[in-house]
């Protein structure tokens, strides 16, 4: 039985992806995938939200091995919409200076996505390999390392 609150998840998860792609992204989606462009479209403006089969296929086409992961990626988005709706709605969040603020949620989320990449980088080194070991020995992903010490050094000052 499909669990509804996964379906939100994937969604939201995967709108961001496609948004982050840019323009092309569902045509090779398509093609990646065997996934038609009108019902990739259909699960970006919500007339549908697809069976989980599509949703492991386009999750597996987007470069993620890790369907769990992929949702979990959706929870997070969704978790921080309804934080923001709160404190954008709400007196309480000057009330109660233990809130995260808007600028801790989007650092966070910065570094969500820098996390993302570095997973990506260790999938294509893996896939260059051949997928001959389970475990590659993988070299840290440098130019984001400096990114997300230059990142974690700004916020510090």
């Amino acid at each position: 039985m499909k669990n509804r609150d996964d379906d939100r998840a994937f969604v939201l998860a995967f709108k961001a992806e496609i948004k982050k792609r840019g323009f092309g992204a569902q045509t090779d989606l398509a093609e990646k995938s065997g996934v038609s462009k009108s019902l990739i479209n259909d699960i970006i403006n919500g007339r549908t939200f697809g069976k989980v089969k599509t949703h492991k296929a386009l999750a597996l086409a987007l470069g993620f091995m890790d369907f769990e992961g992929f949702l979990a990626i959706g929870r997070k988005l969704e978790q921080d919409e309804r934080t923001l709706a709160r404190q954008a709605t709400s007196n309480e969040a000057l009330a109660n200076p233990e809130a995260p603020t808007l600028l801790e949620i989007l650092i966070e989320n910065r570094f969500l996505r820098l996390e993302l990449e570095k997973t990506r980088q260790e999938l294509k080194y893996f896939r260059t390999l051949g997928g001959q070991t389970d475990k590659p020995a993988l070299p840290p992903p440098a130019k984001i390392d400096k990114v997300e010490k230059a990142e974690r050094d700004a916020l510090v000052d």
